[in-house]
């Protein structure tokens, strides 16, 4: 009796998560004719303001100035990304002596700051979407 309804319970809840689990479209605008986007989605202010452990890391080639995606599955919550179009190829954001960047890149949402908050979209049972203007 006791494995069985341990059974139907990871049986509901593999099920109630799969019902829970919603996709999400993100689109780069604004891109250059050469090189490739890199693009981070991320699902928490600390990953996203440091830059690490997002929920995907895609590289994706911009057709007519645009590129997009959709990430399918994600669990309910928020989410914001950020992009760079790698145009020297050397898998990282060029930046100058002072640090600023010498690469088109940018964040999601309304930010030019890079603002988690201002940058996220939250995510429910019908997906969602973000958008990533290239600077």
């Amino acid at each position: 009796m006791y494995r069985a309804t341990s059974l139907l319970l990871a049986v509901l809840a593999c099920a109630w998560n799969a019902a829970q689990a919603a996709d999400l479209l993100v689109t780069v605008t604004n891109a250059g004719t050469k090189g490739d986007i890199r693009l981070r989605v991320h699902d928490t202010e600390a990953g996203f303001s440091a830059g690490i452990n997002p929920v995907a890391q895609i590289l994706i080639r911009p057709v007519n100035g645009r590129a997009s995606l959709t990430l399918h599955g994600l669990p309910a919550g928020t989410y914001a990304a950020t992009a760079f179009q790698d145009v020297d190829g050397n898998q990282t954001l060029t930046t100058n002596v002072l640090g600023i960047p010498n690469e088109p890149y940018g964040w999601s949402g309304e930010t030019d700051s890079g603002d988690f908050s201002k940058a996220a979209t939250t995510l429910g049972e019908t997906g969602g979407s973000l958008t990533v203007r290239l600077r």
